[in-house]
């Protein structure tokens, strides 16, 4: 198992650097293109949702992201110390892709094999995980 680790700040304008980051994380393992892209998607919506809904759009907060892999999965945990946000089970099945508002978790849920999301110690955990075929 290979670790990457990087730390952000809540500021939109880093999205880019933890989407290199991820990139990189994920070169060497043996995952489709499809695949890729749709973990990466599901990955920067749990960022933004860190950004818009723990912090309210404050740019200088803290965000480390840690990355996981090995031949059979890649994993992504993120920590923010905002507000705690825990969506309720309707939250989760109310919103489509294809909506226009309101559809991470929807992008989240259907392109990672298991999407976690707990508190300990003062830091919000999302953990997203993604097996590999």
């Amino acid at each position: 198992m290979t670790k990457y680790e990087m730390s952000m700040l809540s500021n939109p304008d880093e999205i880019r650097n933890a989407i290199d980051w991820l990139e990189q994380s994920m070169a060497d393992i043996p995952v489709g293109e499809e695949h890729r892209v749709q973990f990466r998607y599901a990955v920067v919506e749990a960022i933004n949702n860190c950004i818009a809904h723990a912090y309210g759009y404050q740019a200088d907060r803290p965000i480390r992201l840690a990355c996981e892999t090995d031949d059979h999965s890649i994993s992504v945990t993120i920590r923010d110390q905002g507000t705690p946000y825990t969506p309720y089970e309707d939250q989760v099945n109310e919103h489509v892709i294809t909506d226009e508002s309101g559809r991470g978790l929807a992008i989240i849920n259907a392109w990672v094999s298991n999407y976690q999301r707990f508190r300990i110690d003062g830091w919000n955990i999302t953990h997203l995980v993604r097996n590999i075929d």
